[in-house]
């Protein structure tokens, strides 16, 4: 299956992956694509992120029953899936990212990209969102079961995640 024909549409795990994990945008991804859908999402801001829920346990906006709607157009988030993005968060010298390729996705082995290809999509997410100024130190953890929230705020994303789908 190639990935350009949206495999969102054959999708057996009822796309988990659009309504479960809080997808972590820029401020101009969330311009593009959520903000006019801002009243079925809640976003919480982390550093210089976003983190996009949709409510009510609703798949994403842009998921249409058939599939992703901006699939070909998408955030980076979401190109990257089946790898997830565990945590970006600026130092002193450089900006580090973390990313790990366990997922329950069944279709995660005709979807993965060449981890070359995923961490540069990591350094442009990395770029949109603090910007040209530091290093970007990438790490890719193969194997390792990621938390499935973002960085220390596990916990308390986590909570937030379990309200908002049960509200």
């Amino acid at each position: 299956m190639a990935i350009s024909e949206n495999p969102c549409q054959v999708c057996s795990i009822d796309q988990r992956c659009c309504k479960d994990m809080g997808l972590k945008v820029s401020v101009r991804e969330y311009e593009k694509n959520f903000k006019q859908h801002s009243s079925r999402l809640t976003t919480v801001k982390y550093n210089k992120m976003l983190i996009v829920f949709p409510k009510h346990n609703q798949p994403c906006p842009h998921w249409n029953g058939e599939g992703c709607s901006i699939y070909q157009d998408r955030p980076i988030d979401c190109r990257l899936y089946p790898f997830e993005l565990n945590r970006m968060v600026e130092k002193k010298r450089k900006i580090e990212v973390v990313f790990y390729d366990q997922t329950d996705c069944p279709h995660k082995e005709d979807l993965f990209i060449p981890v070359e290809e995923a961490k540069e999509l990591m350094k442009a997410l990395a770029r949109d969102v603090y910007g040209t100024g530091k290093p970007i130190e990438i790490k890719y953890e193969p194997g390792k079961r990621p938390p499935r929230t973002f960085g220390f705020l596990n916990p308390l994303v986590a909570r937030l995640s379990w309200l908002i789908r049960s509200s």
